[in-house]
């Protein structure tokens, strides 16, 4: 099913100091860090099958979340791009709206082919590597985005090597989906996810950090955001669950219990067998 996203936008700025300070904290965004522990093994392997339910499930990115980063950067189309943590290409897919070329980065083999399975090959350059680690001639890279990744990132070892990488000149765009409770649906969905997160103690995402966290990692930074929706079928939505990191794996004695519940949330929410999921598009760019 096509995903079709619609959007407003409002912005916050942070600069200079106040971005160190943390001012302009939002009170509802949250995101997820792993802090200094490090891109380990562990993080990479989470994904691995389930490539297949988060390219078809997870949402896209709006449009104007594109257009905010090249009002602001001023880039040309030929601008030298790294997507890191790029996953399934689905933010990849957005910046090639823009950007003649995208170099895409990505560590776990089975997203990444899914990735490349759906890009056009003559604009991709494909990169088996950590955020941390990817390689690049030293200040040649114009733009480097992060979408739904930045959290699995080691932040220290990632600064300095992005620092190494990027122009004088260059940015640094950190993009999330965060979903909004605004419906019954998206309140429930979101609960049982919540209940879903601490189901293993061994498989839990990332702690959360709030925005002020995010805006630290920048010397100037700017948050703009895009609200959006995403349609789905009763398979996408058990999709969309799956493709959470923390969801058990198919040989997990409670995996079909955990989809009936799913099937069973869609069902109380349904219009014509389609259920809306809100977001907030939400991106910090800057430069660091």
């Amino acid at each position: 099913m096509q995903r079709h996203p619609t959007h407003t936008s409002f912005v916050l700025s942070i600069q200079g100091k106040e971005a160190e300070r943390g001012y302009g904290r939002s009170e509802t965004g949250r995101h997820f860090f792993i802090g200094n522990i490090g891109f380990m093994v562990e993080p990479i392997e989470r994904f691995s099958g389930k490539a297949s339910a988060y390219s078809t499930a997870r949402p896209t990115y709006p449009q104007e979340c594109l257009n905010q980063i090249v009002r602001y950067t001023g880039l040309t189309p030929d601008a030298r791009v790294f997507d890191t943590g790029a996953g399934t290409g689905l933010f990849t897919q957005l910046l090639l709206n823009y950007f003649d070329k995208v170099t895409l980065v990505e560590p776990n083999d089975d997203m990444r082919a899914n990735a490349l399975k759906n890009l056009p090959s003559e604009r991709i350059d494909s990169v088996c590597a950590t955020a941390e680690s990817f390689e690049s001639t030293p200040h040649s890279v114009d733009l480097i985005t992060a979408a739904q990744a930045f959290h699995w990132f080691d932040r220290d070892a990632v600064k300095v090597h992005w620092r190494t990488i990027l122009k004088p000149t260059g940015y640094v765009a950190l993009v999330w989906n965060e979903r909004t409770e605004s419906t019954p649906f998206a309140q429930e969905f979101t609960a049982f996810l919540h209940r879903l997160a601490n189901f293993d103690p061994n498989n839990k995402p990332p702690m959360e950090s709030p925005d002020e966290e995010v805006l630290s990692f920048f010397s100037d930074a700017k948050i703009e955001t895009a609200a959006h929706s995403t349609s789905l079928s009763q398979q996408e939505l058990i999709n969309l669950a799956i493709s959470r990191s923390y969801f058990p794996s198919p040989s997990h004695p409670e995996f079909e219990q955990l989809k009936q519940e799913v099937s069973a949330i869609f069902d109380r929410h349904a219009t014509k067998q389609i259920v809306q999921l809100p977001y907030l598009c939400k991106l910090f760019i800057g430069q660091i």
